[in-house]
């Protein structure tokens, strides 16, 4: 396994640490953004957090949020797993169902 692939999957790992995970996955993106395989990640884990950050928001409403919310995150953990898997194995595949739109920062 290369160091590049180590730092991709990586990113997922720490970037399960509230702030303090975040601020070392921008800083490993940062100065490695040359790197193709982590410039690719770090946008695929970018999505899986605002897809978090957006279930979070879901699970505000009363009852039927939080059901929603929470399969959401179940979804999120499951899509989190494909993703480091594909980031140690050094492969630049897009993460299933919300992947797309990674490709849409141009950073």
């Amino acid at each position: 396994m290369s160091e590049k692939n180590i730092l991709a999957g990586l990113l997922y790992l720490v970037g399960i640490i509230p702030i303090l995970g975040i601020v070392i996955s921008i800083v490993i993106w940062h100065t490695h953004r040359h790197v193709s395989i982590i410039n690719y990640h770090f946008k695929q884990w970018l999505v899986l957090l605002i897809a978090g950050l957006i279930a979070s928001v879901i699970s505000m409403i009363p009852f039927l949020g939080k059901i929603v919310a929470g399969a959401c995150f179940i979804v999120l953990f499951i899509l989190w797993i494909i993703a480091m898997i594909h980031a140690f194995k050094g492969e630049q595949k897009p993460i299933p169902i919300i992947g797309g739109y990674a490709k849409e920062f141009k950073f």
